[in-house]
């Protein structure tokens, strides 16, 4: 019964969203002012194919600036739950990329509430999915500011798809 929960438990932190967090900077409370969107051209995949996944960050009120090399597996996760609400792990996971190098804040992009960023990040299904069925994906945005002492970080999440796969 022990060996059972200890392999549940690995699987739902093998599950668990996480990229590296990518550079950002914002001004005010602990956590950015930013709304994120997640959206798909298809809701229906085949296993081998790619998820057309697009997720959007807009501020509604104060600028806020992100690493121009925001993506999946850096800065971008996906949580992937099964109909029933648990998080699954996929077939194959994503390999994740080394944090990018800091840059100065004239590096950064702004985003502003009258011009949100859009990051197409797509991915194989395989690399979000453990196989056929109906899934719950919402995209998670990881940031830090490097600028604050100590360092600031925020977790963002965007809404929820259902994402049908078929074999």
């Amino acid at each position: 019964m022990m060996l059972m929960l200890l392999l549940v438990a690995g699987l739902q932190s093998a599950a668990a969203a996480w990229s590296p967090s990518a550079q950002g900077a914002w001004r005010g409370s602990a956590s950015p002012d930013l709304d994120v969107g997640l959206s798909s051209a298809a809701t229906t995949v085949a296993m081998g194919s790619t998820v057309p996944l697009k997720v959007r960050l807009a501020s509604s009120r104060n600028a806020v600036s992100v690493s121009p090399m925001l993506n999946v597996t850096r800065g971008i996760a996906y949580e992937v739950r099964g109909v029933d609400g648990r998080l699954v792990a996929p077939r194959e996971p994503i390999a994740i990329s080394p944090p990018t190098p800091p840059v100065g804040l004239d590096g950064l992009m702004t985003i502003r509430p009258d011009g949100p960023f859009v990051a197409v990040a797509g991915a194989r299904a395989i690399n979000l999915f453990p196989g056929p069925g109906r899934y719950r994906v919402r995209a998670v945005i990881f940031l830090m500011d490097i600028e604050e002492r100590p360092t600031r970080r925020a977790k963002l999440i965007s809404n929820e798809l259902v994402i049908d796969v078929t074999p």
